[in-house]
């Protein structure tokens, strides 16, 4: 067959010059447009809304002056005879702290209502009454409310728990921490990051967890030898059940009781830090655990929409200042006092989503038209993570800050100030399940 004459000199092919063009009508361009418009303009909501939430506090210093209350919330020493306790009770009617120190006397220790404040209350223990607050003494609340009985409670802001066996209950313990972070990790850029992740309750020897004394000695020198940069600790907070691998607190300003002391982790983190290591929590700020030696209901939804769905677990609302108060302070505190480099937040897609993501799409297309209906985001859950994320870039530059989220949420790492939810990494939690579902359904030739 005779080859076909070639196109005449100076003129083109016009089938092979736009066969890689794809022509896109106005109406979708049109369409495109409200839609990057709209955008724009739900990210300038969250902007504006989480401006205004930090002004409510009517603090100069902002978001890092709201985060330092851990300093003056719970109970803190001010000098060696003097001691502060300060809580948050609304409704209350009277608020008694007792204790090993006043003889679990009801009614030695009040404390007086905030006249600016409501529902904030505080006592100054001074002299005498101080000697009795040793390291180790237990200490609770006795709350006289509006209405009901009175009741028992153990302080939110407590910094060290002890289980008693007679009664199987928590309690709170004075806890004066001795020693500080000596030395900060150098920093390590995001695209070289290399995370061994380490639940130390799993690496038990001789039917006892690790620990974080075992750990410091033992783990972290051949972490270092390995190439990584980041340890990040699991179930490394207090929480009543520690099988729970610390997916539900109990208090999220005191370490797991089973690891060691207070010391012992900051004696782990400065260790971590001499080799290049920097330690990263994970943190669990989308729910906490239910039971009575737990956070009071005040910090939570009330009826069934406190309640997780499939855990149980009490779930915070975002909507109460308090609330942010006591999420921000503890970023701050485990930043500030055990020299923590970053956090790794723990079920993000139940933060964001009103349905806690428990019927989310996680395709992409699918996902845009879910997010565009109504009621579908928790839009205090999400101010609260850009709030979150913009204190953590005040508190330090290198703060690291991962979410395990597994919906392909947009802009979960955008920065804040253009309406994103500001996190440095996003750990893709659905990769496990992917692979699992993979085996079971594909044969061996079909893998590509």
């Amino acid at each position: 067959a005779e080859a076909a004459d070639p196109a005449p000199r100076g003129k083109v092919d016009m089938a092979r010059a736009y066969s890689g063009l794809h022509f896109v009508s106005v109406e979708v361009l049109d369409q495109l447009d409200r839609e990057e418009a709209e955008a724009a303009e739900k990210s300038e909501e969250r902007v504006t809304h989480l401006t205004a939430a930090v002004a409510s506090f009517g603090l100069d210093g902002g978001l890092k002056e709201v985060s330092e209350s851990y300093k003056s919330f719970g109970l803190c020493q001010v000098s060696g005879a003097m001691w502060t306790f300060r809580e948050w009770v609304p409704g209350a009617q009277a608020v008694f702290l007792c204790g090993d120190f006043n003889g679990w006397d009801t009614g030695a220790t009040p404390l007086a209502e905030s006249e600016e404040a409501p529902g904030l209350w505080s006592t100054t223990i001074e002299g005498k009454a101080t000697a009795g607050l040793v390291k180790g003494s237990k200490y609770k609340l006795f709350i006289r409310p509006q209405c009901g009985n009175d009741y028992w409670a153990v302080p939110a802001w407590s910094k060290r728990y002890t289980y008693t066996e007679d009664t199987r209950l928590l309690d709170a313990v004075c806890w004066p921490i001795e020693n500080k972070p000596t030395q900060k990790s150098a920093d390590v850029a995001v695209a070289d990051e290399r995370i061994y992740e380490c639940h130390l309750g799993l690496a038990a020897r001789e039917g006892k967890e690790a620990g974080f004394k075992e750990a410091a000695e033992a783990l972290l020198p051949r972490v270092a030898r390995n190439g990584y940069t980041s340890v990040l600790l699991i179930g490394a907070l207090e929480c009543k059940e520690y099988s729970s691998m610390g997916a539900q607190p109990v208090g999220f300003f005191a370490p797991a009781r089973q690891l060691g002391t207070p010391e012992d982790l900051i004696d782990f983190i400065n260790r971590a830090h001499q080799l290049g290591l920097r330690v990263l929590l994970s943190i669990a700020h989308d729910c906490a655990a239910c039971c009575e030696d737990g956070l009071p209901g005040q910090f939570f939804f009330e009826g069934e929409q406190g309640f997780h769905p499939s855990s149980g677990a009490r779930l915070f609302d975002y909507s109460q200042k308090e609330v942010l108060r006591y999420l921000l302070s503890s970023l701050a505190f485990w930043t500030q006092e055990y020299g923590v480099d970053g956090f790794r937040f723990q079920g993000v897609s139940s933060i964001i989503y009103a349905d806690h993501g428990m019927w989310a799409p996680t395709k992409p297309e699918e996902l845009d038209e879910y997010l565009a209906a109504e009621n579908k985001l928790n839009n205090d859950g999400v101010h609260y993570l850009m709030m979150a994320n913009s204190l953590l870039g005040e508190l330090g530059q290198g703060v690291a800050s991962i979410a395990e989220e597994f919906t392909h949420f947009p802009s979960l790492c955008s920065p804040v100030p253009e309406g994103g939810l500001g996190f440095t990494m996003r750990q893709v939690s659905s990769l496990p399940q992917g692979l699992r579902t993979l085996l079971k359904t594909r044969r061996d030739e079909e893998w590509a």
